[in-house]
């Protein structure tokens, strides 16, 4: 299964001079930050409160895990009206706290579904594809609800709160929210809860019941459990990554639905009539892994006509019109793709990656406040290291500085190549504020009267030191003009008459040898 990923070739062939005329400054080549971790260097960096709040909300977070998974599916708003509806009537039925914005359908083909602790649930557009009936959806969403109200997501959550880096690769469904960085990170636990067996069992159960309850036939949880087997025997999804599919459930289930009143509602019309657009625009989804394929392989032209044939089969669907961008920002017509990327916007406003990739097209075109504005809209609807690096180089290059730091701090939240060379740009500007947690000298006396100095460069930069300061009961300005490489030290022995106690030696000027991204 292909994922939507954008266009992968613009990093590599623009991301080493992403604005062009940045004369005000250069990124400086880094490979690694082991080694220069000592007393000597910044203190740990912290949160900055002025781009993002130290705490979100619990609605925010949910927002936060939408976006990541793929965004709210905005082809057809009425496939999200119709999951909160049934969802909002099982729910009632069981006595469930209802919360504002809890459902939600999310544009990703990967078979999955999952409900945060706070009783937020989220089904994919391709588990809806498999499913064939509303009672199955039921199912779903009442076993999704009552792993919420009986406290499952919270129990697993104590056990393990770490979002590892396969997760993020695997969950991640455009290429760039795997930067995803601050408050949006820390949520990614919400998506990596395991359930245990005693937890699915209670689930399964709860979930039958609330079924006959609101008059679904319970073989619809039977048949739902019969799929997500055949999921299992195909391959991992995500939805089996936290749900456990196995035939000791299979068969408590069939036990449990047996026991009730046969000839209870499917409502299949009804469920085919609510995602009739889904539905319609199905095979168009189906073929688009083969244009994302086509871009992969600059076959820019044929992805062209590829997307527009399926822009005509999904006309309300965005990440055609962006793949379309894609194609056209190969083919060079920057103009033409920045068009494309306001018409997946016209489709989708609140998806973060089309605003980034808006991003990305203005500045090639140095259309700064246009570049900005779709960073700013971009980093709103989801933190990535991507977007705050990028403002960071923006603020830098207009000469403004106020927040500059911050930005950086954000970006390098995330331990990606963005990250890493935001800590690496954070420490650059550190150094030129503060020369002297990176330089470290010490000092001795040598016999001929001269002084001997051991100078070690403890940043991550190659280093000019032009001049020392010598404070004894006189200031001395001392000339050195010598290259001290990245992790290095120097020794040189400076002669100085009638020289008094010395108070301090101190780093007078120094300045940063410039060199490449580290970027990939």
């Amino acid at each position: 299964m292909t994922h939507f990923t954008g266009n992968k070739s613009l990093p590599e062939r623009i991301q080493k001079r992403f604005f062009a005329k940045t004369t005000l400054f250069a990124i400086f080549c880094l490979t690694q930050l082991s080694g220069c971790i000592t007393p000597n260097t910044p203190p740990t960096t912290t949160l900055p409160t002025l781009i993002e709040q130290a705490s979100v909300t619990a609605e925010e977070r949910f927002e936060y895990l939408l976006q990541y998974s793929g965004g709210r599916y905005a082809a057809d708003p009425a496939a999200n009206e119709y999951i909160s509806v049934i969802g909002s009537r099982l729910a009632r039925l069981a006595g469930y706290k209802l919360v504002p914005n809890q459902f939600a359908v999310v544009n990703s083909d990967k078979i999955d579904a999952w409900v945060t602790p706070q009783g937020r649930v989220a089904v994919s557009r391709g588990m809806l594809t498999i499913l064939s009936n509303e009672a199955e959806l039921a199912a779903l969403l009442g076993h999704l609800l009552t792993h919420a109200a009986k406290q499952h997501g919270a129990a697993a959550l104590a056990r393990d709160t770490q979002a590892t880096t396969a997760l993020v690769q695997q969950r991640a469904e455009h290429h760039y929210a795997r930067y995803i960085v601050g408050a949006g990170l820390a949520v990614l636990g919400e998506q990596a809860i395991r359930y245990n067996a005693v937890a699915e069992q209670v689930a399964d159960r709860a979930a039958v019941t609330l079924m006959v309850k609101a008059g679904y036939d319970p073989q619809a949880a039977v048949d739902l459990q019969l799929k997500m087997l055949s999921e299992r025997k195909a391959g991992l999804t995500p939805w089996l990554s936290h749900h456990t599919a196995n035939q000791e459930r299979l068969a408590a289930t069939r036990q449990q639905a047996h026991s009730h009143p046969a000839e209870l509602s499917l409502a299949k019309n009804s469920y085919q009539d609510a995602l009739k657009t889904i539905f319609q625009y199905e095979e168009a989804y189906r073929q688009q892994p083969q244009l994302q394929q086509l871009i992969d392989q600059n076959s820019a032209k044929a992805a062209y006509e590829q997307a527009q044939k399926l822009i005509l089969a999904a006309p309300r669907e965005g990440r055609f019109y962006a793949l379309k961008g894609d194609a056209l920002q190969q083919m060079g017509d920057i103009t033409g793709a920045i068009e494309a990327y306001n018409q997946a916007v016209a489709a989708d406003r609140h998806y973060f990656a089309y605003h980034l990739r808006l991003a990305e097209l203005h500045a090639l075109q140095q259309a700064t406040a246009k570049t900005r504005h779709a960073l700013l809209k971009s980093t709103q609807q989801l933190p990535t290291a991507k977007g705050y690096f990028l403002l960071a180089q923006l603020a830098e290059q207009q000469g403004q500085l106020t927040g500059v730091k911050a930005y950086y701090q954000q970006a390098a939240l995330s331990d990606s190549a963005w990250g890493r060379e935001a800590a690496h740009q954070e420490k650059r500007l550190d150094f030129d504020e503060n020369p002297n947690r990176y330089l470290h000298i010490k000092y001795e006396k040598a016999t001929d009267g001269g002084i001997r100095l051991f100078i070690t460069n403890l940043s991550p930069f190659p280093v000019v030191l032009k001049t020392l300061l010598l404070n004894t009961d006189k200031t001395y300005r001392i000339s050195l003009n010598q290259k001290i490489a990245a992790g290095s030290s120097i020794n040189p022995t400076v002669t100085i008459n009638d020289l008094g106690p010395i108070k301090e030696i101190s780093v007078d000027q120094a300045e940063l040898i410039p060199g490449g991204s580290a970027i990939p």
